[in-house]
This record gives C-alpha cells, structure tokens and sequence, in this order.
C-alpha cells in the first residue's frame, strides 16, 4: 500500500478534472514495467512469481502492488505427497 503517490503535475491534473488520464497513464508504466518489477520480486524472494495486481486511486491518492507468490519450497513438496 501506498499513500500519497501523486506527483505535482498529477495533482495538478486531478484537480482539473484529469483523473482518468493520471489512471491511464499510471496503468501504461505499470504494465510497461511488469516484468523488470516481476524479476525484482522473484529475485528478493527468491520465489517465482504467478501474478502481479495493480490499483491506483486519485482521490485520494493512494496505489496497491499485490505480486502473489509461489509455494514456498517445503509447502510445494507438502502439497505434492498429499
């Protein structure tokens, strides 16, 4: 979760009725940058990633990054002998 994303020409365009193309535009990066942000994740975690959720809100200005996560190692063999 994040609070406060809007930058200042963002806000700018929100206050003047823009809302739908700081979404738009927030949306383009997001998916444009998907994949560097799937293989950062996956690099930390060391766990592959399965899906990535994106939300962004103008008013007030708050986003969400969700990446859903494989199995840990232990659980995925758990599952497996089940």
């Amino acid at each position: 979760m994040l609070e406060d994303i809007l930058s200042t020409a963002e806000s700018s365009l929100v206050a003047g009725g823009g809302d739908k193309e700081v979404i738009d535009r927030r949306v383009s990066f997001q998916v444009g940058m998907e994949d560097e942000f799937t293989a950062e994740i996956e690099r930390l975690t060391g766990r592959r990633v399965t899906a990535f959720l994106s939300a962004n809100q103008t008013t007030p200005g708050v986003a969400c990054e969700l990446f859903f996560l494989e199995a840990p190692p232990a659980v995925a063999a758990r599952r497996s002998e089940a």
